[in-house]
């Protein structure tokens, strides 16, 4: 959605997402998009399945602690984004 925004020469001002979307606006924010695009392309089934944290609903169904380490190698200093 974020290329093709851009290919038809469409700004983006602002970036907000929930879930996955935060941490693709998080990427896009950084400067980080093709890098996590890049890592997302090379993952196979069984490490998607592998970040599924599932607990007991708090906040969500899935607590997201197994996907910060990676998160953290590919936006480096902006990884507290929030």
């Amino acid at each position: 959605m974020i290329h093709g925004l851009l290919e038809e020469g469409i700004d983006i001002a602002i970036v907000c997402g929930t879930s996955i979307g935060s941490i693709v606006g998080s990427a896009f924010a950084a400067g980080a998009l093709d890098k996590l695009e890049e890592w997302a392309r090379e993952l196979a089934w069984s490490d998607i399945l592998g970040f599924m944290d599932v607990t007991l609903p708090r906040s969500g169904l899935i607590e997201g602690d197994r996907i910060a380490k990676p998160a953290h190698r590919i936006f480096g200093q902006y990884s507290k984004v929030e």
